[in-house]
């Protein structure tokens, strides 16, 4: 008798047993999403108050509970602009080229292409310092245009690339500049001639002109007292 009322006690604890870890099993689900909603919220609640740290320090923990590949996208794109709008340009160039990378047909993927280029453009570079972060702003924009023939962001994409022309400009006048200021006559009348071939609209055609014509004076000058 004992023996069966012990069997018995065992059935009814492994029945409550299972019964328990079942409910567990389906409560699991729905708290994790309710947790992921909540997040989710938080970061968006975070961006519009303009927080963006600590909006993208909460989108990394949320990304680990993602699964959704539409969620992943929603956030990341998020987290991009978010750097976008700290001033993190080059991060966020390349966070919007993931985007591209990883989720091309969805919603975002033409302004993420864009911005990938455009947040490039707005690093600030020293003319007088390589410009390599210009030359990829340009064949990134230059990418948008021909994916994007008529995009929405044809005319920002256009204009931005006027703007990052004339910092060339301006990095090739300078150089002629520095070429005249240290004696170099010969140098500068072959920069300053090679810009005039390659900027014949530039605004700095007349500054062009006379230094042309001041380096020309220079080095007969020069030639002459040789």
């Amino acid at each position: 008798m004992c023996r069966r009322k012990h069997i018995f006690f065992l059935l009814l604890v492994s029945c409550f047993a299972g019964y328990s870890f079942s409910l567990s099993a389906k409560r699991e689900p729905v708290d994790k999403q309710k947790l992921i909603l909540k997040k989710k919220e938080q970061v968006v609640r975070l961006y519009t108050r303009k927080l963006y740290a600590k909006a993208n320090e909460r989108i990394e923990e949320l990304l680990l509970l993602l699964t959704s590949r539409t969620d992943r996208a929603e956030m990341l794109f998020y987290q991009a602009y978010g750097n976008y709008y700290q001033k993190n340009y080059l991060d966020a160039s390349d966070q919007f080229h993931l985007f591209v990378k990883q989720y091309r047909s969805a919603p975002q993927a033409e302004e993420a292409l864009f911005m990938r280029g455009y947040s490039l453009a707005c690093e600030e570079v020293d003319t007088r310092l390589d410009q390599t972060i210009t030359e990829d702003a340009i064949h990134c924009l230059e990418q948008y245009l021909a994916v994007y023939p008529q995009g929405r962001y044809i005319d920002r994409a256009a204009q931005t690339l006027q703007a990052l022309q004339e910092r060339f400009m301006k990095k090739s006048f300078e150089n002629a500049q520095f070429y005249f200021r240290l004696g170099y006559y010969k140098a500068a009348i072959v920069a300053l001639t090679n810009f005039e071939k390659t900027y014949p609209d530039s605004c700095f055609q007349e500054a062009v002109c006379r230094l042309l014509t001041k380096s020309h004076e220079k080095l007969a000058i020069k030639e002459t007292t040789n």
